[in-house]
């Protein structure tokens, strides 16, 4: 009896060992990167699956001279363990080598949280030869039969018939009934035709759903949410999401499918006022200086909140009024959003700010009025545009611009025909010719001096106008590349290649990539964010050039601004 006793309990403590432990996440790595098969022919593809850990930056891969990329993807991993949902992106490329011999992949780098992680090169063999049969794809199984399953899956939107540029929120759910041997590949949408944004895990919900047989069963429900905000109006499709399970004990794995969804988008209402530039949401504005009293040519700051509901990554920038006789310069922008639940009904709202920080120069003195700066917007609660405004600010500006002010309007009244007064003392005297050719030289050269000097602070403020604006100005091209569909490739190296130019105030645009990096290193760049950067023109020329290759893939604009990001910060 004592032996089949020590032998089921063996049994039981292999079967342990070799399943998940409940509500134990595993430990991965940030950053790996593995290939299917070490030895392949010619006629054969292996694929390359690069995992992100903890966050959905895009990876940046090697040169791949000796490979052709035939193909790519992504998708997003959910590990579901207990009920609990942990994320990781996957990115698979599918590889065909170019020619015989030991072939290396070279390393892999990723940025993770302000920390720069890279692979281990993989080398694979090559020889010629034929290509094995291929593996048969998981069965599907049809939504209708997944309710009352051990598990399914639905998808929805909140809005069928958004206004363009209105709020959509797209809920994806996954219904758990029973353990899993594995961790669910979970695949989303495009979205094409939305600008998206991904929303925080939310804690699993149990739930009791009754199936086709009229049986309930209690479920774990995991729901993922994603923010959608439409951009082309019309009819848009939103194709299935995927979720695969793996299998376990022999059995082949499945993957579940959601519906495809058709959310109709509105146009706005027509006439739109001639000052709305195409904001959608619900927004205020607040406008603060720093100080109400300065003197000429002394720097004010003005502070511009952009708050509300919508956006905000995307919606365009205040127009700001003239003030004559005022200089006016950018000097920064600063956009903070995030995805709060309403209160109303639990709903994830992207909500945040924008805030604007300028600088006003006065060039006279007296009592001015910085005017009240508007906001029109169209507001989809409403059905109607409506405008934010700020409270006018008086300002007093002191002083006058002194000797050269005096000298200047002594010539100006001269030319004008205008006696002018002098003092007493000269007024009895002749002033001696060579004096007064004395007196004009000096005069034109304080009003070149001037003018010179002038021109260096314009030009100055110009440049660092530039540098301040470069951020912006390659995010902007980033998104609109998203939205209008142009070369990620080409995108790419054009944004990273103008953000330099602007930064470091020299083009750099004709120099090789080893010129390049000899540069970067003499202004001081990071070394981690220089490969990074390098590394990401060679993609670009990769995606260009190299034929049969993904030039598609909205990775490389991911990597590209998230790189642009880094190096504001």
């Amino acid at each position: 009896m004592k032996p089949i006793v020590r032998t089921l309990f063996c049994l039981l403590l292999l079967l342990l060992a070799a399943r998940p432990v409940w509500g134990q996440e595993p430990l991965t790595a940030p950053l790996t990167a593995v290939t299917d098969r070490s030895r392949l022919s010619t006629d054969e593809t292996l694929t390359l699956t690069i995992t992100v850990n903890g966050s959905n930056v895009a990876p940046i891969l090697p040169p791949l001279d000796d490979f052709q990329i035939v193909g790519s993807g992504s998708a997003t991993q959910i590990s579901i363990i207990n009920g609990v949902a942990s994320s990781q992106a996957t990115y698979r490329y599918t590889l065909r080598p170019l020619r015989v011999g030991d072939l290396t992949i070279g390393a892999v780098l990723a940025t993770i949280d302000g920390q720069t992680y890279t692979t281990q090169p993989i080398t694979v063999q090559v020889a010629a030869g034929s290509a094995p049969p291929a593996a048969p794809p998981p069965a599907v199984m049809p939504l209708a039969d997944q309710m009352g399953e051990a598990f399914f899956v639905t998808a929805e939107v909140d809005k069928t018939e958004p206004y363009l540029g209105e709020q959509v929120t797209y809920t994806f759910r996954f219904y758990q009934g029973d353990q899993l041997f594995g961790q669910p590949l979970y695949e989303r949408p495009e979205f094409t035709g939305f600008w998206s944004q991904e929303t925080a895990q939310q804690e699993p919900q149990l739930a009791q759903v009754t199936g086709v047989d009229g049986v309930a069963r209690t479920y774990r429900v995991a729901t993922l949410q994603t923010i959608l905000f439409p951009t082309i109006p019309g009819a848009q499709t939103i194709k299935a999401a995927r979720l695969q399970l793996p299998g376990s004990f022999g059995q082949t794995g499945v993957t579940l499918l959601t519906e495809e969804m058709t959310v109709t988008v509105r146009p706005l209402p027509q006439p739109a006022p001639t000052d709305f530039s195409g904001a959608v949401g619900q927004f205020t504005l607040v406008a603060e200086l720093d100080r109400q009293d300065t003197a000429v040519n002394d720097s004010l700051a003005l502070r511009v909140t952009l708050s509300g509901v919508g956006s905000l990554e995307t919606i365009p920038d205040p127009v700001w009024p003239e003030l004559a006789g005022w200089r006016a310069f950018a000097d920064g922008v600063t956009t903070n959003t995030r995805a709060e639940s309403s209160p109303l009904d639990g709903r994830p709202v992207f909500t945040g700010n924008r805030v604007y920080q300028r600088l006003l120069i006065p060039g006279q003195p007296g009592q001015f009025t910085i005017p009240a700066i508007t906001y029109t917007y169209f507001n989809p609660a409403t059905g109607a545009y409506e405008t934010a405004a700020t409270d006018p600010i008086p300002v007093t500006v002191t002083g006058v611009a002194a000797a050269a002010t005096a000298v200047t309007s002594a010539a100006a009244d001269a030319a004008d025909g205008v006696e002018t007064v002098l003092p007493a003392s000269l007024s009895g005297r002749r002033l001696p010719v060579g004096a007064v050719y004395l007196a004009l030289l000096l005069l034109l050269a304080l009003l070149a001096g001037s003018w010179l000097w002038r021109r260096r602070r314009v030009m100055a403020d110009l440049a660092a106008m530039r540098r301040a604006q470069a951020g912006k100005r390659a995010r902007c091209v980033l998104q609109q590349a998203q939205q209008t569909g142009a070369d990620p490739a080409a995108t790419s190296a054009q944004v990273i290649l103008t953000y330099l130019s602007d930064k470091l105030e020299r083009p750099v645009g004709g120099l090789t990539r080893p010129a390049l990096a000899v540069l970067l290193a003499q202004v001081g760049f990071d070394e981690s964010l220089a490969a990074r950067l390098l590394a990401l023109l060679d993609q670009s020329d990769l995606a260009r050039f190299a034929p049969n290759s993904q030039k598609g893939d909205g990775d490389l604009l991911a990597a590209t601004e998230d790189l642009i990001n880094e190096l504001e910060a």
